[in-house]
């Protein structure tokens, strides 16, 4: 019984933020309508179909286009996204997930809901994203409430090593893309500015349109980190723009788009400033020990969490918003996700790879022992060492008290190995008797002594 009522908690942990997000967007699209209902542009618009499109514009947040007769809406708000999920993820986290079971019921419980939400909606939005959208956010939801991902064991430390390093260049890579976004919108005010006013918008409009524009701020964000990268991006068909040379062509009279790069600019300096970073990042982690033959396997996931990180990111901010060649829009996800590897990771590998190389090298020149003597140095120091002032050869050191030399051998001393042992009945030059000849005389001491 306390397991139903625990999983019961967790779909309501689900459903209440989807529906509460849900009736905020709406409530601001109502909003807007009623500030805008005298503007001919909305034609025979009710405030039904205002707030079916509140309901489609929260889906398009968890991933669910708008598609009708050759026009397709499918670039995601991530702005509305991340703040969905945060709230999802403040009542998952009082619940608490314990079992595999909570994690199915959060997941149908974030399907379900989307696809409610989608009945109350444009006919046009996608049922199948409404509910692999709702799921999906349910579960990241549920990982992020826990603090931690769902990982095998035996990869647990892996990944974590894998992301200590990965996260480096990840801040690295937002906060640039961050400072040449703000640049480009700093660069381009006046154009901004330009098309607000053909808009012929009081506040209140301003306001609405310039909040619907901050929705879509995440992949302003990622097209100006492509754009340093080279990879570039497109703002429809036939228009893209890149560091390394843009291509024009028509675009929407949106504001945001003032911000927009001329073709004719060239700025190849931010690619040689995303392959700078990738050397401090290098020295970085050197500085922290890794070293390429210990810890391959955290850089292994430290390129495998960058490549998914950058490579989602880029398909996260792809899509369309209208017909046409306005279809296509965004940085292509494993083009962007190449070129950033190439610029950044690259280099680090080197910089470590360099620095373990040079500590090796330097080990084994200090291990090294001295340079052996040459026959004739070695000649040369045992007479220097031997020689003595008169010439005699010996060093005075070498006399005792009584002037006898104490370093010259002895006279019956030869040298190893050159002279054969003396027979058994044979007598030393310096007088000394072999042992058969002692014993004779022993056994002729013995003999007199019983006379």
């Amino acid at each position: 019984m306390n397991r139903s009522r625990h999983r019961w908690a967790v779909a309501l942990a689900v459903v209440q933020p989807f529906l509460l997000s849900w009736l905020v967007v709406v409530v601001l699209t109502l909003l807007s309508y009623t500030l805008t209902a005298s503007s001919t542009q909305l034609g025979t618009a009710t405030w039904q179909d205002a707030a079916r499109v509140g309901g489609s514009a929260w889906l398009l947040g968890v991933g669910a286009p708008i598609r009708g007769e050759n026009v397709e809406v499918s670039l995601i708000p991530l702005l509305l996204s991340a703040a969905v999920l945060w709230a999802t993820v403040r009542f998952v986290r009082r619940v608490g997930i314990k079992d595999r079971w909570d994690w199915a019921v959060a997941a149908g419980a974030g399907g379900l809901t989307a696809l409610l939400i989608r009945a109350l909606s444009l006919p046009g939005s996608s049922v199948l994203g409404a509910a692999v959208g709702g799921g999906v956010l349910a579960v990241v939801a549920g990982a992020c409430a826990l603090g931690s991902w769902v990982v095998p064991p035996r990869f647990a430390a892996y990944v974590a090593e894998g992301w200590r390093i990965a996260r480096v260049i990840l801040a690295a890579l937002a906060v640039m893309g961050t400072v040449v976004l703000v640049i480009a919108c700093v660069t381009g005010w006046g154009r901004i500015t330009g098309i607000y006013r053909a808009y012929l918008t009081d506040g209140a409009g301003t306001v609405f349109l310039t909040v619907l524009q901050m929705c879509f701020l995440p992949a302003g964000l990622v097209w100006a980190l492509a754009y340093m990268s080279g990879a570039g991006f497109a703002v429809g068909e036939g228009a893209t723009f890149s560091a390394l040379g843009s291509t024009g062509a028509p675009l929407p009279a949106i504001p945001f788009f003032g911000a927009l790069p001329s073709p004719t600019t060239h700025a190849g300096w931010l690619v040689v400033l995303l392959v700078a970073a990738g050397l401090q990042w290098g020295a970085w982690e050197a500085r922290r020990g890794v070293r390429i033959t210990d810890t391959w396997p955290g850089l292994s996931g430290a390129l495998i969490i960058e490549t998914l990180v950058v490579a989602a990111a880029g398909a996260l901010t792809r899509g369309g918003i209208g017909t046409g060649r306005m279809m296509q829009m965004g940085a292509y996800g494993p083009l962007l996700a190449g070129a950033v590897l190439l610029e950044t990771f690259v280099p680090m590998l080197a910089v470590v790879g360099g620095i373990e190389a040079w500590e090796w090298w330097w080990a084994r020149v200090r291990s090294e022992p001295a340079t052996a003597p040459s026959p004739d140095d070695a000649v040369a120091s045992a007479s220097a060492a031997l020689a003595v002032p008169g010439g005699s050869g010996v060093s005075p050191d070498a006399e005792n008290a009584d002037g006898e030399n104490t370093d010259a051998e002895p006279a019956g001393t030869v040298e190893a190995g050159t002279a054969e042992m003396p027979a058994a009945d044979d007598v030393v030059e310096d007088g000394t008797k072999t042992d058969t000849d002692n014993t004779a005389e022993r056994a002729d001491s013995a003999a007199g002594g019983e006379d």
